[in-house]
Parts: structure tokens; sequence; C-alpha cells
């Protein structure tokens, strides 16, 4: 395992281990009315995202990595299909109705 992949799974664990502590404060605050659990929950916000903004770079870095470890494959080639004939039928003009001869 890359160094990137074991980083990146050591910040998806601290956002998990943060996102519960903020799930429990935003019950005591939904449900018992904790105005300090509140301003924790809004931290607790602000600290996830910088951490998912981490868990972003971190991610990027592992698949930058991944892909120089692999060897570059060749080019696939590039085969030509035949391309078939489209034929366009317009559609004939509508006929005009005959107004009836009235009798009488």
């Amino acid at each position: 395992m890359s160094d990137a992949t074991r980083m990146t799974l050591d910040i998806w664990s601290e956002f998990r281990l943060l996102a519960e502590i903020v799930e429990e404060d935003v019950h005591k605050n939904a449900v018992k009315g904790n105005l300090s659990a509140g301003v924790r929950v809004r931290k607790g916000i602000r600290q996830l995202r910088s951490i998912g903004a981490e868990l972003i770079k971190a991610t990027l870095v592992a698949r930058e990595e991944a892909r120089a470890e692999k060897p570059s494959a060749a080019p696939a080639a590039v085969v030509e299909q035949p391309v078939e004939a489209v034929v366009v039928v317009e559609p004939e003009p509508a006929k005009k109705a005959r107004k009836s001869k009235k009798t009488g």
C-alpha cells in the first residue's frame, strides 16, 4: 500500500470520527435544546469541510501515484468503420381538402 493510499485512509478515518461526534452534538442541540452543542456542530462542520478538502487532495495524489506505477499502454489502434448511406425522405405536401358542394 502506497503512502498516498495510507494517508487517504487515515484522513477518511478522521473524517468519519468527526462526523460521528458532530452527529451526537446535532442530536443534543435539536432534541435536548443544548445551545453549546449547536456551537460545537457549527465548528465541527467547518472542520469537516477542511478535512474533506484534505481528503480530496489526498485522493488525487493517490490517483496520480497509481497512474505513475502502471506502465503506459500503447494507444489503441483506430479502426475505421464503413459509413452507411443515409437516405433522406421528404414528406409529401399535404393535399388540400375540397369543399363539398351543398345541394339544395
